[in-house]
């Protein structure tokens, strides 16, 4: 069960900004992207292609969050002969960006195989969806009732009386 006011399902934009890596490379640059994961959905940056050590981005990911708790932010190596490499894996609870105003932007420190990987710089909005509560309790709205007055056709005899209070051209009219 999921409390709506502490844990509300929005939209999140994130916007991975820049990386001190630690990877060791062999004879060329590090070509990194960001691939952020929440729940089963991801999105991913594009490669910075001989981004190196210290890479930056400014691609702008957008997720829906239903439910989820933890982002995770992985940072990998783009190869094109043979299968991407990852680089190292960080993560962010959502209690840090709904307490910080729906917002973070900040360093997500990386790990990899258990030893320090780096820095990510990632800047967080969270937008929560407006959400609208059925009203269960019958409260009876007067707004648009009608008395329940029949009216009476109006007889061929009345005459209009103008704002004189006379019938004027009013009656010359109908005549």
């Amino acid at each position: 069960l999921v409390n709506m006011t502490t844990n509300p399902p929005g939209k999140l934009i994130i916007k991975p900004q820049a990386a001190k890596l630690k990877h060791k490379t062999d004879l060329f640059k590090m070509d990194p992207y960001v691939k952020v994961v929440l729940g089963e959905k991801y999105r991913k940056t594009h490669s910075k292609f001989r981004g190196g050590k210290n890479p930056t981005w400014d691609d702008k990911l957008e997720l829906k969050r239903h439910s989820e708790e933890i982002i995770i932010f992985e940072v990998w190596d783009k190869d094109y002969l043979s299968s991407d490499d990852l680089i190292g894996q960080g993560e962010l609870a959502m209690a840090q960006i709904l307490t910080g105003g729906n917002r973070f932007n900040g360093w997500i420190n990386l790990r990899y195989k258990g030893k320090d990987a780096g820095m990510l710089l990632v800047d967080i909005e969270f937008f929560p969806e407006v959400i609208h509560q059925k009203n269960t309790q019958m409260v009876p709205n007067f707004q648009n009732v009608q008395p329940n007055v029949q009216q009476q056709p109006l007889s061929p005899n009345f005459l209009p009386v103008n704002q004189a209070g006379n019938f004027g051209n009013m009656m010359q009219a109908n005549l």
